[in-house]
């Protein structure tokens, strides 16, 4: 009996490339960026693992290239609830404090600006 033939190879190569690719080649996140009230208040590399207070309403926590909320004053506390977030373009908001928490990617282009 054969442990491998022409086309188990073939298959096993295949799936050896996939798996690399979705390892190895993905993108490194960028940067955090805060918006308060539609405007940008400031930006941090996720590459520091520390806690910022955004001004007395908010205290984000970013550890291991992602930001969660830890703190915020809203009643419904929803951004808390959204959790850790290691994925480009997926956004932490805060309806009642009108802030917005997002890792933008290196290479990410803006698509739409609403206002």
């Amino acid at each position: 009996m054969k442990l491998f033939g022409k086309f188990d190879i073939f298959l096993y190569l295949i799936i050896f490339s996939f798996l690399f690719c979705l390892f190895f080649l993905r993108e490194a996140p960028g940067d955090v960026r805060v918006y308060v009230d539609g405007d940008l208040y400031m930006i941090v590399s996720l590459t520091e693992n520390a806690v910022y207070e955004i001004e007395d309403f908010m205290k984000i926590e970013i550890s291991d290239s992602r930001v969660r909320v830890t703190d915020s004053t809203c009643p419904d506390k929803l951004c808390i609830k959204a959790g850790w977030v290691d994925t480009p373009g997926i956004p932490i908001v805060c309806v009642p404090n009108k802030t917005m928490v997002m890792i933008e990617g290196k290479d990410q282009e803006i698509d739409v600006i609403t206002q």
